[in-house]
């Protein structure tokens, strides 16, 4: 007797299941972000974003044993829409952060951690942001 392999569909399902968990880390990310609105909101917002680097590394560890990329699996999922509009918004809120003159490097550093981790590309717009922190 050999265990039942697992088709196509559920592997395609975990899959769609591990794209929306990136999705809704984003999500919670920008909401973190979304928050800063004073200096002491920045410190907690450090520490959120670090924790949230946190579970987005142990996803990515899931998708790689699966053989899958965040851009393949958004692809895959159709949610791209979703993701792209979170990522915005995201860099919204960096912008804001920054004309509110609440853009720390420990803050920077931890978006970028984050970025990092969840696979997506606000990198290269964000450090538009770090150089205007160094300015």
């Amino acid at each position: 007797d050999q265990p039942r392999s697992r088709g196509l569909g559920d592997v395609y399902k975990r899959q769609v299941q591990m794209v929306k968990q990136n999705i809704d880390l984003i999500s919670s990310a920008n909401k973190v972000l979304d928050d800063v609105k004073d200096n002491a909101a920045v410190e907690i917002a450090i520490k959120q974003l670090n924790a949230l680097t946190q579970q987005a590394k142990q996803l990515d560890k899931s998708m790689e044993k699966m053989k899958l990329t965040s851009e393949q699996a958004i692809r895959i999922t159709k949610l791209n829409g979703d993701a792209q509009d979170t990522i915005v918004d995201m860099l919204e809120n960096c912008e804001r952060i920054q004309k509110d003159k609440l853009m720390t490097p420990a803050l920077l550093k931890a978006v970028n951690d984050f970025a990092d981790a969840a696979n997506i590309d606000v990198v290269e717009t964000i450090t538009t942001v770090e150089q205007i922190v160094e300015d």
